[in-house]
């Protein structure tokens, strides 16, 4: 309820249970099904809360994870020559994300949850899909597919233009205020790695490619890196993202604005393959 400011014994309005152990706290929730050991739904995710004993004394306990939560995309895919592409997908979500996404599927059925991810990435089509460890909390959820899209890459003339990062690329920048009061809160520190292997068509080659890039936040609170390579055929990226600190404050903002623009330019940078 709030960050209490001053001592209080009625100003906190949601419980959950703690184990002392050593010089840790193990937090739990067992009003969430798909939570974990540490791992508390976004709800309980309130800053500091009040560790109460039974004898009467307390202490306060920092509820922001330590340790961030991951999500990794590797997708292996074949451009080709009418601008389509086809390939495979695989991702796996650690720990908040990973409970988020439980979250999500218990309140769906897999057709509409598929149907609702071919229309997020512009018609798609998905086969073959699979998913592992939906009920095991203690296990990173695992995510399998197949899936084919067309008019994914530009054709104009002999020349080919595609996104490198294909329809995971950030379009937007989530900062879009001149100013900012409040402290930004991402609830939790958190890492994205995409890892992406495209062969081109037959008869054409790489005329140029975006350049890799790194950006950083202040203090290292955040670092963005994009790694991209050409091999032969090939085109292979490795794009990190990481947002080490859960609550930035509002001095932060110009530098989150900042970040988010070089990030959302960068990964709508194109690759020009060009006819041999």
């Amino acid at each position: 309820n709030g960050i209490p400011l001053f001592p209080t014994t009625d100003g906190f309005n949601y419980v959950i249970a703690g184990i002392e152990v050593q010089d840790a706290v193990i937090l739990l929730d067992a009003t969430e099904r798909n939570s974990f050991p540490n791992i508390l739904p976004n709800r309980a995710l309130n800053w500091m809360g009040r560790l109460v004993r039974k004898d009467g004394s307390s202490s306060s306990v920092d509820l922001i994870p330590k340790e961030s939560s991951k999500e990794i995309h590797s997708i292996s895919a074949n451009i080709n020559e009418d601008g389509s592409i086809e390939g495979k997908k695989r991702a796996y979500y650690t720990n908040q994300l990973a409970l988020s996404f439980r979250n999500k599927m218990d309140g769906t059925d897999q057709e509409s949850y598929l149907g609702g991810l071919e229309s997020n990435h512009g018609e798609m089509e998905v086969s073959t899909y699979n998913l592992e460890n939906h009920h095991n909390p203690s296990e990173p959820v695992l995510e399998t597919f197949e899936f084919e899209k067309e008019d994914q890459c530009e054709i104009i003339g002999d020349k080919i233009y595609f996104k490198p990062m294909l329809f995971l690329a950030q379009t937007e920048n989530p900062f879009k205020m001149e100013k900012r009061d409040y402290p930004v809160d991402f609830m939790y520190p958190t890492q994205e790695r995409y890892m992406i292997d495209l062969t081109i068509p037959e008869g054409y080659k790489i005329e140029s490619m975006p350049e890799s890039a790194m950006v950083k936040l202040p203090e290292d609170t955040g670092t963005f890196k994009y790694n991209i390579l050409a091999e032969g055929n090939r085109v292979r990226l490795n794009v990190s993202t990481e947002i080490n600190s859960a609550i930035f404050p509002s001095t932060y903002y110009e530098a989150l604005k900042e970040y988010y623009k070089n990030l959302v330019l960068k990964e709508s940078e194109k690759v020009v393959l060009s006819k041999v």
